[in-house]
């Protein structure tokens, strides 16, 4: 987990909604906040409660397919190259994550490396919470997204710190992501 206080004081930015049904200007949307410090990027997650009550959620540990429920994202694209890395964490404490050789072609999936992820989800009285570490080395030329997917009345939501375009969901676009030293 990262050290306290890493990310206290690291502005909220909150995540477009980009696909799926009208954006509601009221309704709240799920928003990150990141620091990198000594080889580990933290970032943490703040987002509505789900629809689904909390004893149905998947968790805590690694499952398969949480990208069908309510989650949060983190994509890292590495140096001068298509790969990147997946990590996603859901509001029961539930988290996954993948390596790709390019835009949903995978070299490996589930098991972090080394230990290279740790996690954490709590519950506020209106949201819940998730924290991940990730070991990385140094953030130059690392591109970054982060994302989300909620489930609401109306449907899936599918929300992106980067702007992605298109007419269906696709976060798998590592060339559109921006430099992490850039956006930190």
């Amino acid at each position: 987990m990262p050290e306290e206080g890493v990310l206290e004081g690291r502005p909220w930015r909150p995540l477009r909604q980009l696909w799926r049904g009208a954006a509601d200007a009221a309704a709240e949307v799920p928003s990150v906040r990141w620091s990198w410090r000594g080889g580990v990027l933290a970032w943490e997650v703040r987002a509505p409660h789900p629809l689904a009550g909390r004893a149905g959620l998947a968790g805590p540990g690694r499952v398969e397919g949480l990208w069908a429920g309510d989650v949060a994202e983190c994509f890292l694209g590495e140096p001068g190259g298509g790969g990147y890395r997946e990590f996603h964490l859901a509001p029961g404490g539930a988290w996954w994550s993948g390596r790709f050789g390019a835009p949903r072609e995978a070299r490996a999936w589930g098991a972090a490396e080394g230990g290279e992820v740790a996690g954490a989800v709590q519950w506020t009285e209106r949201h819940w919470m998730g924290r991940q570490s990730i070991a990385l080395e140094a953030p130059e030329g690392v591109r970054v997204n982060f994302a989300a997917i909620a489930l609401g009345p109306e449907g899936r939501r599918f929300f992106s710190l980067a702007p992605l375009g298109g007419e269906r969901p696709d976060f798998h676009r590592p060339q559109e992501w921006p430099l992490l030293a850039e956006s930190s």
